[in-house]
């Protein structure tokens, strides 16, 4: 601007743009002289700096202390979820979920992964229902069946020896298998997993085992296992419902209880600073605050903006979407795809269709020429490469005279 030239071709695009150079060389130094002034500060940083200005504003205590682990009071609280569920629950129940892998380690490893995500659909919403009725069912079905086994081991033992009805894999596994029946029906009933090939000794299994044209062995013993074997698929089925339901319910308790706990202590993590400033701003006086901390920051870029979630997309848009607000969000939605950092792709685009201006850098200055090529041919060549219509791919062109260094 001072010379009214330069060698760069874009430069020289904003000086013929721009009519009156000595006024945008006043703007350009003044720029330059304030440069040091900008504020820049993380996401967390500037939640952090605003709830702590305007505290009156957002309705929040003064002096609540900032934690950067709250792994101690989660783990508390999922401690307390264990036992309002499972110190009164059956043994057969508990059996189940440990053989599940629900376990309060992995319940906590659960919450964690998706507790700074409050906006998430959890599904599918199971209720928690009743098991007792299945349950007796159930050990009912295996008392009987053990029963029916202590009277009948020698005749169902002699039938399995007549070895001209069975297939022949079978017969080498009868020992084995004999044995393992003695032990599971030794057992009080409270495994409630069926051992391997329990299958065998029921009618159906009976059937299966037994060669072609001759006519499946009938026994009472074999009806027990029948029916053992649907009462434990059913009660299965249900406590597999059960799980989920407990799942589904964790992310409510967990959130509520650890929100009752932290206000008694006036502790907050950075994750509670996104809620609580997104939550001022959605509130009947949210507009008040917006505009006061608009009055400090007319205009504000979100630099990597890919990286960001729901929760903090929402935040900024409530701040600037008035018509006196400026927004700038710098970033690139295929970095997002892969939710590196916590992205999520979809705020992305909820973010896109609400801007009225997109830009793009057409020019790649970091890469070979032959390389940029390559990829341009390759993604070229689907309608849509990154699935959704919003996510275009948009031909890059390598820097003009930028050659191709030797291999």
């Amino acid at each position: 601007f001072s010379r009214g030239q330069s060698d760069d071709e874009f430069l020289n695009r904003l000086i013929k743009k721009f009519l009156d150079r000595l006024l945008c060389l006043k703007q350009l130094r003044q720029a330059l002289r304030d440069f040091d002034e900008a504020a820049i500060f993380t996401i967390h940083g500037f939640c952090q700096k605003m709830l702590k200005e305007h505290a009156f504003e957002s309705g929040l205590l003064f002096d609540t202390e900032l934690i950067t682990d709250e792994r101690t009071l989660e783990q508390e609280i999922i401690d307390d979820f264990w036992r309002i569920h499972f110190y009164n629950a059956s043994p057969l129940f508990i059996h189940y979920a440990f053989q599940s892998h629900f376990t309060p380690a992995n319940l906590l490893n659960l919450a964690r992964t998706y507790s700074d995500k409050p906006l998430l659909k959890v599904i599918p919403q199971v209720t928690l229902s009743d098991c007792r009725k299945e349950e007796i069912e159930f050990n009912e079905a295996f008392k009987k069946a053990r029963d029916s086994w202590q009277s009948a081991k020698p005749e169902v033992e002699k039938i399995f020896a007549n070895q001209i009805f069975f297939k022949q894999p079978f017969i080498s596994k009868i020992p084995e298998l004999i044995i393992g029946l003695d032990y599971f029906f030794n057992t009080d009933g409270s495994n409630f997993t069926l051992f391997n090939q329990f299958e065998t000794f029921t009618r159906n299994g009976v059937k299966k085992i037994t060669k072609k044209n001759y006519v499946p062995p009938q026994h009472p013993f074999f009806e027990c296992c029948e029916i053992l074997k649907e009462k434990q698929e059913i009660l299965s089925y249900v406590y597999s419902q059960r799980l989920l339901a407990l799942k589904s319910s964790l992310f409510n308790f967990l959130p509520q209880a650890l929100y009752k706990q932290k206000q008694k202590m006036n502790v907050q993590s950075f994750y509670d600073l996104l809620v609580k400033l997104r939550n001022a701003l959605s509130d009947s006086s949210g507009e008040n605050l917006a505009t006061i901390i608009r009055t400090q920051y007319r205009a504000a870029l979100i630099d990597e903006f890919q990286d960001t979630d729901p929760l903090q997309y929402e935040i900024f848009y409530n701040i600037f979407k008035n018509q006196k607000g400026i927004l700038f969000l710098i970033g690139d939605p295929k970095q997002a795809i892969y939710s590196f950092r916590g992205a999520d792709i979809f705020a992305y685009l909820n973010a896109i269709s609400q801007v009225e201006t997109q830009y793009t850098l057409q020019g790649n200055w970091r890469s070979d020429p032959q390389l940029i090529d390559a990829v341009n041919t390759i993604f070229s060549h689907v309608k849509n490469p990154f699935v959704f219509e919003a996510i275009k791919f948009q031909e890059a062109s390598a820097a003009k005279d930028k050659e191709a260094a030797p291999l």
